[in-house]
């Protein structure tokens, strides 16, 4: 995958109500039940379906701009038959209304919403091709539209890259936790937490006495500390870096207020 679209999956991934993610999801060309339809954890469900991207392209006059695949049979005679467009991200989430998915379409810039494929490459006919772009985007926020799915338009580019950094970190240490006590993991809360606040110790030194008291080893405290930022327990600020041997910085911006509107059902 891209920077950007890793960018967006880690940032999905952090907002506690994601319970699912697909990612390069088809837009089917045809009809199509709604994502959540005969999901086990949400049954019986009303839910709109997919019309299909063909249904969409017609009513949007973007036929001619549709994807198409062509083929020759045994007689020598040429077929053409639609071929579906792949989006990015699919977020399922929950609130207070329930289940609802989001359309996360993911490019490297806001102009590149605009612009047709990766810059390097040359293009024959660049007015064509900017029409094709243009008429692929306004395609997949109709076909999520149908359903009534909101498509997000994110460019990686508005998210600050020290913020993803430090995700990617927290992201990483916390899939290696190892079992600690409940009992444990408290102090070690209470200890950073302190520390993030108003004190001048680092995690490296915090490390030492926890290994000193406790018989904890630097690395399955350090897991521990990233799995607790991880989970919002320990409340860091992710816009600067957190680095182990500088003391923490209590949280002056709350990632998921910052992009809130990118996880709302409505825009």
């Amino acid at each position: 995958m891209s920077g950007q679209e890793l960018a967006g999956i880690l940032l999905a991934i952090y907002f506690p109500q994601l319970f699912d993610l697909n990612e390069q999801r088809i837009l089917y060309p045809s009809a199509m039940t709604h994502p959540l339809f005969g999901h086990p954890q949400f049954p019986g469900m009303q839910l709109p379906p997919f019309k299909g991207t063909l249904a969409v392209a017609e009513a949007l006059g973007y036929l001619q701009w549709h994807a198409t695949v062509s083929w020759r049979s045994e007689s020598g005679e040429q077929h053409d038959a639609p071929m579906p467009f792949v989006g990015d991200l699919l977020l399922f989430l929950v609130d207070g209304r329930g289940p609802y998915c989001l359309n996360w379409s993911i490019k490297k810039s806001a102009e590149d919403f605009s612009r047709p494929g990766p810059a390097d490459l040359p293009i024959r006919n660049p007015e064509r091709a900017q029409a094709k772009a243009i008429a692929r985007h306004a395609i997949e926020v109709g076909y999520y539209n149908d359903p009534e799915i909101r498509t997000v338009s994110l460019a990686g580019d508005s998210l600050d890259p020290q913020m993803i950094s430090n995700l990617l970190q927290c992201f990483s240490w916390q899939a290696r936790k190892s079992f600690v006590s409940e009992t444990l993991e408290r102090k070690a809360l209470t200890v950073l937490q302190s520390s993030a606040n108003h004190s001048s110790d680092t995690p490296t030194e915090i490390a030492r006495h926890f290994l000193l008291r406790h018989r904890l080893w630097p690395e399955i405290f350090n897991s521990l500390m990233y799995s607790l930022i991880w989970s919002r327990q320990l409340r860091v600020d992710l816009f600067q870096p957190i680095l182990r041997d500088r003391p923490l910085v209590s949280e002056s911006r709350d990632v998921l207020s910052v992009h809130g509107n990118l996880f709302g059902r409505e825009g």
